[in-house]
């Protein structure tokens, strides 16, 4: 009779292990959920870095350039745009676009250069400029980074820079 006091053994039913089955599934795919979206936002910082670099790289061009060359369709045609940035690897479907406008000057009234170079490393001017903008006393800059995310999603970074004759980037 003394063992009939103590509780009974029993073992897990089935119904048991597939309930904790169940729950260690359930914090598993969480987790991975969770590194997944981890992993989405490192790789979009490590594209918008990639983009900063890649208008340093050309801002930094534009800084060792004469005023004549900042001023100058072809410059930005040529030797500017022609090399890809290092940088440019971790963009998928890079364009880039240089424009330069007069800073001062009433809108409408200087017509600005505006060159582009696709990921093909096609170059493109599609505003040339005119032979006013080398008469003005500063120039705006703008350089763009656009570029395709993950998924397809288009992304845009942009630089500008403002030039002055005689300032910055000197007269040579």
């Amino acid at each position: 009779m003394e063992n009939a006091h103590l509780p009974k053994e029993r073992g897990a039913t089935i119904l048991e292990i597939v309930v904790s089955m169940g729950v260690v599934v359930i914090g598993f795919s969480g987790i991975f959920l969770m590194n997944s979206q981890v992993l989405a936002l490192l790789r979009g910082s490590l594209e918008s870095t990639a983009s900063t670099r890649v208008l340093q790289d050309r801002a930094e061009q534009l800084r060792g350039s004469t005023w004549a060359q900042v001023t100058d369709a072809a410059y930005h045609a040529g030797p500017l745009l022609s090399i890809p940035p290092d940088s440019a690897g971790a963009l998928a479907q890079l364009t880039e676009t240089v424009s330069v406008t007069a800073h001062l000057a009433s809108p409408g009234t200087v017509t600005p250069i505006t060159v582009t170079r696709d990921s093909a490393a096609t170059i493109a001017t599609l505003s040339p400029g005119a032979a006013q903008l080398r008469t003005q006393p500063s120039v705006r800059v703008d350089l763009t980074a656009r570029w395709l995310a993950r998924g397809g999603r288009p992304r845009m970074r942009q630089l500008s820079l403002v030039f002055g004759e005689g300032g910055i980037s000197g007269k040579r």
